[in-house]
């Protein structure tokens, strides 16, 4: 009996900090390859570490294999947990970005995420681009507009080109 008191004590201690440690999961998706190949499969992500969805992709088979780690300018982008995520170059950096808008027209909405250091501390921004036409892909700098998306996230509500406004 004292071994089984010992055992469970244990376990309950243990059983928090599992969960805890727990919180990358894959999820089916696929990645679109830069000869326009798509690798069907499963892919990680993060919930608690959102950031690591924009800087890599990694991937396994749906039988849970090997699993191979691709970077922003390896891959045209990848989808999963319903996101889209694009290769775009920016500041002479190529990156994942994040597709918010779910338009039809050539108009369209990402968030960008950086890390920066900032008093011996690592931290994340958050940045919002529009692409016009599928040339133009253009910081949004309103406050008002990044409000806009962030208060449209948040409700899980649908983000529209037509309600924001760029300023240079």
């Amino acid at each position: 009996m004292k071994l089984f008191s010992c055992c469970f004590i244990l376990f309950s201690i243990m059983f928090p900090f599992s969960e805890i440690f727990a919180q990358a999961k894959y999820s089916k998706g696929y990645i679109i390859m830069l000869n326009n190949d798509t690798l069907k499969g499963e892919i990680k992500s993060n919930a608690k570490r959102t950031f690591d969805n924009f800087t890599k992709i990694a991937y396994r088979k749906s039988d849970g294999n090997e699993i191979k780690t691709f970077l922003p300018k390896k891959v045209k982008g990848y989808y999963v947990d319903s996101s889209t995520y694009v290769s775009k170059k920016i500041d002479d950096e190529v990156m994942f970005v994040k597709l918010l808008s779910s338009t039809t027209s050539t108009d369209k909405i990402y968030e960008v995420q950086t890390q920066y250091d900032s008093m011996n501390e690592t931290k994340v921004a958050t940045d919002y681009y529009i692409e016009k036409d599928n040339k133009d892909f253009v910081k949004i700098k309103s406050k008002k507009s990044t409000k806009l998306i962030e208060d449209a996230k948040a409700k899980k509500k649908k983000i529209e080109v037509v309600d924001l406004e760029v300023k240079d």
